[in-house]
């Protein structure tokens, strides 16, 4: 696979820090949102019903303005892909990770209203 060990020791580092920051920023905001994936490929999914077209496209533009490109994937665009880069510093990943849960509130939110 890679030849350089400290790649993989950071992209595991990474990974654990997304795998246990998504539970508290994210998937506490609604019981609705199920996430996905392994290492660092990972997917947000609302519930299965129309409202989850309107609260993944509701995310991706905010996040572009904030400088996170998320992209709309799965079944009918239901998934909300994060795919940072390997090398990504902790303080940028943190930062995403951020961004993306206050666009996910923002969205429930609109659902809401």
């Amino acid at each position: 696979m890679f030849d350089d060990e400290g790649l993989q020791a950071a992209t595991a580092t990474n990974a654990a820090f997304v795998h246990e920051r998504l539970p508290s920023e994210i998937l506490s905001l609604d019981e609705r949102i199920d996430v996905r994936g392994q290492g660092m490929i990972l997917g947000r999914r609302p519930r299965a019903d129309r409202s989850q077209r309107r609260a993944c496209r509701s995310c991706q533009p905010p996040n572009v303005a904030d400088g996170l490109i998320v992209e709309r994937v799965g079944r009918n665009d239901t998934v909300l892909k994060i795919l940072p880069p390997l090398t990504i510093p902790r303080e940028l990943l943190d930062d995403g990770l951020q961004i993306l849960a206050g666009s996910v509130k923002i969205a429930l939110d609109m659902l809401e209203a």
